[in-house]
């Protein structure tokens, strides 16, 4: 006696596993779908969607890191979402005398010539060489 057919068992999976914008592949018999690139999905139905849409970055550009969304800000701003104003530490520090320097954060004054001081208010003469 001859072996009974099985038509399911022979038929490809794939045959009936629909995927929109990508391809079937098989893992044993199981069906499933290599999506294209920018969909997503079991039958990469579902397009994948930019973190950076619904990212807003008011002065600045949103970039990726991996799939997390960050805003690249512009200068003179800062923040999660560049809404910041970049401070200038010389706004807070006055120089009665001189003016405001910065090295790197830090904030100090470059007195005039004959005074000295954190904000340049001691006065300490002017020497003259004959």
């Amino acid at each position: 006696m001859a072996p009974i057919r099985d038509d399911k068992a022979v038929e490809n999976p794939c045959d009936d596993w629909e995927c929109a914008h990508g391809e079937c592949s098989l893992d044993g018999r199981t069906p499933y779908c290599r999506c294209n690139e920018g969909y997503t999905g079991d039958h990469c139905d579902k397009a994948v969607e930019n973190p950076c849409d619904d990212w807003e970055c008011a002065h600045g550009e949103c970039s990726l890191d991996g799939r997390t969304p960050y805003c690249r800000c512009n200068e003179g701003y800062t923040g999660d979402h560049c809404d910041k104003v970049v401070e200038n530490p010389c706004d807070n520090w006055k120089c009665v005398h001189g003016e405001c320097s910065l090295d790197g954060r830090m904030v100090y004054c470059i007195c005039n010539e004959g005074y000295t001081g954190d904000h340049c208010t001691d006065f300490v003469g002017i020497t003259r060489m004959l």
